[in-house]
């Protein structure tokens, strides 16, 4: 797990810790001096005098912490990647639960048991986790059909009401077993549209 750690988090008392008894305290050490010049601090100690002051950086550092042994070692099922996310974020199954609206053991069912969620599921699923939880080619249409699909929660029959189309034509051409006629195809597009922003949206900020 990586966390973003300030300089600033990472020394909240900075300017405390140079309090010394019955001194007066130095100057914040965050504040920003020129390399090569030398912190003169405000009491009578000789000995700190003509040390040269490094300049310090407002960025943030990148820390890495070894994963739980409950971490998943292969993201594999949805519930492999919910249950990493939910260790990410240091949650209990319970919570995740109240989150998505499903009782704990289905979330022990899908991490545990290698349950797959219902399409009803997903769009809650994606949205608390921020992305799509398996391998797809979204630069095809039957890519983009499927993403579509579970991204709304919607049933291959009820995908079709939109075309027209029937549910075994959507599932031959989630497939690639046919391919849409023109007309249709220009529906898909037209239907499709939003999915494909947020798609290619996820993908730059990755």
């Amino acid at each position: 797990m990586i966390i973003q750690i300030k300089e600033q988090e990472l020394l909240p008392h900075a300017s405390q810790s140079c309090l010394t008894k019955g001194r007066k305290s130095c100057s914040d050490i965050f504040e920003l001096r020129p390399a090569g010049k030398c912190i003169l601090f405000q009491d009578d100690c000789n000995s700190r005098k003509g040390i040269p002051a490094l300049p310090f950086s407002r960025g943030e550092n990148t820390a890495s912490f070894p994963k739980s042994d409950a971490y998943p070692k292969e993201l594999k099922t949805i519930g492999d990647h919910i249950r990493a996310w939910r260790l990410e974020n240091h949650l209990l199954q319970i919570e995740v639960a109240k989150i998505l609206g499903v009782c704990e053991d289905t979330i022990v069912g899908w991490e545990m048991r290698g349950i797959t969620p219902t399409f009803r599921q997903m769009p809650g699923i994606i949205g608390m986790i921020g992305y799509l939880p398996f391998n797809m080619d979204t630069s095809t249409l039957e890519g983009q059909i499927y993403c579509h699909r579970i991204m709304h929660g919607l049933s291959p029959k009820e995908f079709g009401t939109l075309i027209p189309a029937d549910a075994s034509t959507i599932r031959a051409w989630e497939k690639g077993k046919r391919i849409p006629p023109k007309r249709k195809f220009r529906k898909i597009e037209e239907i499709i549209k939003r999915v494909l922003k947020i798609l290619k949206t996820a993908i730059l900020k990755s």
